[in-house]
């Protein structure tokens, strides 16, 4: 509170207490003197009482009337899921440079964002920093440079099990002034030494989001299913090697099988197993390979999958048999597996 309101406060409660206190001035009730602040105080005590036995005010509830719910719905104006394009994005709309090989997730997020979106050769280093120089000679024609650009990579693929070389993703970034956006959903809990990922597996600080942290936050139950995870790998790292081991053994396993040749990372649980000689159709190897798939279900029981993709899908690689390895695969198991590929794609292969 103020100097200058609480003295004009005690000069009013002055004025007030010396009008009282003339008319009481030597008023004796049962022989006690009152004066006039007596007065005061005393009808103060008494509104603060009335005060608090009073019950707050609460309006009367009824539901609500078809005019009114009507009118609720014609003014009702939904707000968008995505931002509104500003004419700063309209001058200057955001640069996104992306792998030709990532998942449709991100090929979404991609088209929704709006942005100039140049799509490299997966994993080619050398046609990033192709684009990334025809982007920087852009620049110094128009004399201006953009501050919202970005690298989009997954740090393993999920559409062919290799790993992004992240350092040299950083120094392109570095050298062209670029942002890198790395999606670690299929590394982490399995790349690097405590299962930290992709930057712990090349040795580099841990990317930064705290603004995504806090704006776009997981679900509850996705968060709690996150810390549950970290919290499995920090009391013991025995999945984790034995996650490892699984890889490493069902990778070298299948390298051995006529007709088919791993394109995934010896590093990298999602497996994808490709055909040597491919005709140069995707339809035509998708179908290939479906049948081997299906023998191995029928003659096996095993059930794999055949790589997919729509007509919207980016995604160009070949078409490849996908298997997915997990720390709960039994080493039996995984042998099992290597036993059946071997002796299915031989067999079908022979017949062609």
């Amino acid at each position: 509170m103020s100097s200058g309101l609480q003295i004009g406060i005690m000069d009013l409660m002055n004025h007030l207490i010396g009008a009282l206190d003339a008319p009481f001035a030597g008023a004796v009730v049962f022989g006690v003197h009152f004066d006039g602040h007596l007065v005061v105080e005393a009808l103060l005590v008494a509104v603060i009482v009335f005060l608090l036995f009073q019950k707050s005010y609460q309006p009367q509830k009824r539901p609500l009337t078809r005019k009114e719910i009507d009118q609720l719905c014609d003014e009702w104006v939904p707000e968008p899921l995505h931002p509104a394009i500003t004419k700063e994005m309209e001058i200057e709309p955001p640069v996104l440079e992306s792998d030709e090989g990532v998942h449709w997730g991100i090929q979404n997020g991609l088209f929704l964002s709006r942005s100039i979106v140049k799509l490299f050769k997966h994993n080619d280093m050398k046609a990033l920093e192709n684009i990334l120089e025809e982007i920087a000679l852009e620049d110094k024609r128009v004399k201006k440079v953009l501050n919202r650009r970005f690298i989009v990579v997954e740090a393993i693929y999920q559409n062919s099990g290799q790993l992004v070389p992240l350092d040299e993703i950083i120094s392109l970034k570095e050298k062209y002034k670029f942002r890198v956006l790395v999606d670690e959903s299929n590394s982490f809990g399995v790349l690097g030494k405590t299962g930290r990922g992709l930057t712990e597996h090349y040795g580099i600080p841990r990317l930064s989001g705290a603004g995504y942290c806090f704006s776009a936050s997981l679900p509850p139950y996705l968060a709690s299913a996150a810390i549950t995870e970290i919290d499995v790998l920090e009391e013991s790292h025995e999945l984790l090697v034995r996650l490892q081991e699984n890889v490493t053994l069902l990778w070298n396993g299948l390298s051995q099988v006529r007709g088919l040749k791993v394109m995934s990372n010896a590093l990298s649980p999602l497996v994808l197993l490709q055909l040597e000689n491919t005709s140069g159709s995707f339809k035509s190897d998708s179908m290939l390979l479906q049948e081997i798939v299906d023998c191995m279900l029928d003659d096996e029981a095993l059930l794999l999958t055949v790589s997919k993709r729509s007509l919207l899908d980016n995604f160009k690689l070949p078409a490849g048999i996908q298997l997915f390895v997990s720390a709960a695969h039994k080493k039996s198991d995984l042998l099992q597996v290597i036993q059946s590929v071997k002796s299915v794609v031989e067999s079908v292969l022979d017949r062609k």
